[in-house]
């Protein structure tokens, strides 16, 4: 409960901040900071899969040295 109104509290200044920075209304504010998350998911979101791309890359490369020394003992013992 407490949590909750810690970030309520600290929306209410964030939002007045903006406020007295830019002179918009509440409502403005309020749609700022909505496409401010929005774009925050986003951006977590392109993170996520870049990380996942570069992670499957990574097992591939990995997959791959791994058939090529087989390759290589098997031709060592023939």
């Amino acid at each position: 409960m407490a949590a909750g109104m810690y970030v309520n509290r600290s929306r209410e200044v964030l939002v007045l901040t903006l406020q007295c920075l830019f002179g918009t209304s509440v409502h403005m504010c309020s749609v700022f900071l909505f496409l401010l998350l929005c774009l925050l998911l986003f951006l977590l979101l392109c993170l996520l899969l870049f990380l996942l791309l570069f992670l499957l890359l990574f097992l591939l490369l990995l997959l791959l040295l791994l058939f090529l020394l087989l390759f290589l003992f098997h031709l060592s013992w023939i």
